[in-house]
């Protein structure tokens, strides 16, 4: 055996002693490392749920933005179905137009062919005035012929006024139709 040391212990219990101050401080240093493992556990878990917290409300986000963009892609459909319907409505207005156009033109026309018809009747009806007014003159004549010779029974200047008379009445009949005439051109062309 070897010396003994200065405070009465042998070499195995100076190395038992030492194991367990060695095991004492693995178990010191393992607490701390345990501790510290724990501490950062528990950083990670609460880290963890601040990122599920906020990964659930990128979620409901993404799901809020997807519903808005499917309503506004609805929105969209719609508008488009509109524009389409506005558009047809549009060309069959201008169908209509075009369609009103051509019967404004051919009413334009008939308009000229009438005003025409119009003015030809008033020459003839002023002509006709011209002639019934020379009838009236020579009638007027004829009774004044038949007042002077009254007297000598003369019948010629009366059968002469008698057929004056009768060209009058023609030439009057043929003034009311022709005027007739001009009022149903004019009841034509009257707007309504």
């Amino acid at each position: 055996m070897g010396p003994l040391p200065s405070n009465g212990l042998t070499s195995n219990e100076l190395t038992l002693e030492s194991l367990f101050n060695l095991i004492e401080t693995y178990k010191q240093t393992a607490k701390q490392e345990q501790d510290k493992l724990n501490a950062r556990i528990n950083q990670l878990s609460k880290d963890l749920y601040i990122a599920q917290e906020q990964a659930a409300e990128f979620s409901n986000e993404f799901h809020a933005l997807r519903d808005r963009i499917t309503f506004l892609s609805d929105e969209n459909n719609n508008l488009q179905d509109r524009i389409t319907a506005l558009s047809d409505v549009n060309n069959d207005l201008q169908d209509r137009i075009t369609a009103l156009s051509d019967v404004n033109n051919n009413f334009q026309d008939r308009i000229t062919a009438l005003s025409d018809v119009n003015n030809n009747l008033q020459d003839r009806i002023t002509a006709l005035s011209d002639v019934k007014n020379d009838l009236q003159r020579q009638i007027k004549e004829k009774d004044q012929e038949i007042s002077r010779l009254k007297t000598n029974k003369n019948n010629d200047s009366s059968e002469e006024r008698q057929r004056l008379k009768k060209q009058l009445n023609c030439c009057e009949r043929i003034e009311i139709f022709l005027k007739s005439i001009q009022r149903a051109a004019f009841l034509l062309v009257r707007p309504g």
